[in-house]
C-alpha cells in the first residue's frame, strides 16, 4: 500500500512503532528531504527525529548509528566532536541534547530514551562483541527501521552475527586510537575489530530472497520505502545462512580483489598510493 502527501513530521504516526519499543534507524533522507521541500517548503531533520521519539515514548529508546568506521589504527577520535559518516540523521542527533553517544570509536550510536545511559555506559572493546550495543539491541529485540536503504547499506548488524557465530573469513584485529572521552581527557586506547580477510566481499542483498515477507513490514510513504525488521528474527536468518549455506548470501570469495589488495599494499609502502581512509584521517570536527 502506498500513502502520499504525509508531512515528514507525521510519518512516524503511521509506522508500526509503539511506546516502549527500542528502534534503530538507518536512513538515507535524500528523497525524504526533497519531497518535504517540494510539498512543505522545508525539511527539518530534528522534527523528524523528534516525531520518532514521540511515537515510541514513554519507555522507548531511539538509536541512530554514528559510525566512524573508516578510521584506522593510530587515528584520533573525539567522542564529543568526531563527525559521523552515517548521514544527516546521525549528525543532527548528535546536536540534540536528548541524545548521547556510545563510546566505541568505530561503531558508535546516538541514543535517546529509556536505555540511553545503559547503552552509553558500555565499554566494549570489540565493535560487535557480546558486550556491544549490537548485542544490547539484539537482547532487547529492537526494531530496525530502514528509510530508503537496501539491506547491504543498512545491515551492519550482520557483523555482530558473524562475530557471535565465529565465521572463518574474519579475524580479530587489534587497533588503537588517540581517544578523547566525554570529559575531554585524551589517552591512547586499545580496541578490536572483527575484520574480514582481503579476498572477501560482502553483499547482504541476497538475504532478501530468504527473509519471509512477514518478517519485513513495508510501507511506501510519499514514494519512499520504509521497512521495519525485528533484529531477533534477522539474527536467526543470518545465523542459518552462516551454518547451513556457508554464508553465501552475505560473503563471497574474490581473488581478483585479493590481488588488487596485494598490489595496493606494495604501492602504499612505496608511498605511491593513498586509500580513502588515509585521505579522511583525523576525522573532521562537527
Amino acid at each position: 500500500m502506498e500513502i502520499n502527501n504525509i508531512p515528514s513530521s507525521s510519518i512516524a504516526d503511521i509506522l508500526d512503532i509503539h511506546p516502549g519499543d527500542v528502534v534503530m534507524v538507518s536512513a538515507d533522507v535524500s528523497k525524504l528531504a526533497f519531497y518535504a521541500k517540494k510539498k512543505e517548503g522545508v525539511f527539518d531533520p530534528q522534527k523528524f527525529i523528534e516525531s520518532l521519539s514521540k511515537k515510541i515514548n514513554p519507555g522507548g529508546t531511539l538509536v541512530i548509528p554514528t559510525y566512524t568506521h573508516l578510521l584506522e589504527s593510530g587515528d584520533k577520535f573525539d567522542l564529543n566532536s568526531t563527525r559521523p559518516l552515517t548521514g544527516t540523521l546521525a549528525i543532527e542527533a548528535l546536536k540534540n541534547p536528548d541524545f548521547k553517544r556510545t563510546a566505541h570509536p568505530l561503531h558508535s550510536f546516538a541514543v535517546s530514551g529509556k536505555y540511553r545511559e545503559e547503552m552509553c555506559n558500555l565499554t566494549n572493546k570489540s565493535s560487535f562483541g557480546p558486550d556491544s550495543p549490537f548485542s544490547f539491541l539484539h537482547q532487547k529485540n529492537a526494531k530496525l527501521l530502514l528509510v530508503d536503504l537496501d539491506l547491504h547499506n543498512s545491515l551492519t548488524f550482520t557483523h555482530y552475527v558473524e562475530e557471535n557465530e565465529k565465521v572463518r573469513y574474519r579475524y580479530m584485529k587489534k587497533m588503537h586510537f588517540l581517544y578523547t572521552d566525554i570529559s575531554g581527557i585524551t589517552a591512547k586506547r586499545n580496541y578490536l575489530l572483527y575484520k574480514k580477510f582481503p579476498w572477501i566481499t560482502m553483499d547482504f542483498n541476497p538475504l532478501e530472497k530468504v527473509i519471509n515477507p512477514a518478517v519485513i513490514q513495508q510501507q511506501i510513504i510519499n514514494g519512499i520505502n520504509f521497512r521495519i525488521l525485528q533484529l531477533t528474527e534477522v539474527y536467526e536468518i543470518i545465523k542459518a545462512d552462516i551454518h547451513k549455506n556457508h554464508a553465501k548470501r552475505i560473503a563471497k570469495y574474490n581473488w581478483s580483489i585479493f590481488l588488487k589488495f596485494i598490489v595496493k599494499s606494495i604501492l602504499k609502502k612505496l608511498n605511491l598510493y593513498s586509500s580513502s581512509s588515509d585521505k579522511i584521517r583525523n576525522a573532521d570536527i562537527l
